[in-house]
């Protein structure tokens, strides 16, 4: 009896666990200003962002197959995918600052040179 009782617990441990990464990893937002209200479009936060590790054909390379993944997974969201690159836009990527903190040092050093891509809310 005790021992099923533990399997169920740690099953439901399991699930919960899955489900916490899988929202952290999807609270992100796209938000398009300029306009008389903000529009805000919820988006992955795994989305594919510019990494500068001092190679730049090496780094393009790498972040163009991010953006073919990432339009592959999320096809109604394609047109965001190119928006963190060298381009001005009119939008921005808002990023919430509990799921900032997981991403690597890379991801956060590349987000953090960017402002004006990406914005961390409290």
């Amino acid at each position: 009896m005790k021992t099923s009782r533990i399997k169920i617990l740690l099953s439901l441990l399991c699930l919960l666990l899955v489900a916490w990464s899988n929202k952290a990893f999807s609270q992100c937002s796209y938000v398009i200003s300029g306009t008389a209200h903000d529009t805000t479009i919820s988006i992955p936060c795994d989305f594919p962002v510019y990494m500068n590790t001092g190679s730049i054909n090496s780094d393009m390379v790498t972040f163009n197959n991010s953006v073919q993944i990432w339009n592959t997974a999320n096809p109604g969201l394609s047109h965001l995918a190119q928006v963190p690159t060298f381009l001005p836009s009119v939008g921005y990527i808002a990023i919430p600052a509990t799921t900032f903190s997981l991403f690597s040092a890379l991801r956060k050093e590349s987000i953090l040179s960017t402002p004006h891509f990406y914005h961390i809310i409290q």
